[in-house]
């Protein structure tokens, strides 16, 4: 992690924004710490924030589909017939259930602001699985109308990203959210493999 970051957050320090669940505020304490020991002097700013949570998903937390699936057979069903009619708005069964939409609309306004509040730092964001898959679509790396070819990305991955200037916006529901700026996916690091991985669009 301080390779990727060392020349820039020498020039003008780090912004860590995460979510504010244990898992990630452990793994912002650990970034925090390694960049502290390999970057003399850096600066590290750090925002914990409740919009970067992980989808809440009602009566399927702390189970697995397969496991949900074999408890509650029904419920399991209509969700999915729910969810292939309409992606985005499709709530998690139960109390609390979020929709992809939902989950869109509060990590966008943290992308937003992002946006509105320039920075000259470098801007690091630890979130989880599903939140990065909606940021990609939000930055319009990928769109989740196409499925087969959405980006996975693992525990403890690394996705490097850079601002298009006059790239076009290629995700529709993302522009109807407001978000028209493009962002690239420069490198993809998976934990265990020294290369960048390849890129599927």
């Amino acid at each position: 992690m301080s390779q990727l970051v060392s020349n820039s957050a020498q020039k003008s320090g780090v912004k860590i924004i995460s979510s504010d669940l244990k898992r990630t505020k452990q793994t912002t304490q650990i970034i925090s710490d390694e960049l502290r020991k390999s970057i003399e002097g850096v600066s590290i700013q750090t925002d914990y924030d409740d919009r970067l949570r992980e989808f809440h998903c009602g009566l399927f937390e702390n189970m697995t589909y397969e496991e949900f699936v074999l408890k509650n057979p029904d419920v399991a069903s209509e969700y999915m017939k729910k969810f292939d009619e309409d992606v985005y708005a499709t709530k998690y069964p139960g109390p609390g259930g979020e929709s992809r939409l939902d989950v869109m609309n509060r990590v966008g306004r943290v992308l937003f602001e992002s946006h509105t509040q320039p920075t000259e730092e470098l801007l690091v964001w630890v979130i989880h699985g599903g939140v990065i898959d909606v940021l990609l679509e939000l930055a319009h790396i990928q769109d989740c109308s196409n499925l087969p070819n959405r980006i996975a990305a693992g525990n403890g991955d690394i996705l490097v990203l850079q601002h298009e200037q006059l790239a076009k916006p290629g995700c529709a529901r993302s522009v109807e959210l407001g978000h028209s700026k493009v962002w690239r996916l420069e490198r993809h690091y998976r934990i265990g493999d020294t290369r960048a991985a390849k890129v599927v669009r």
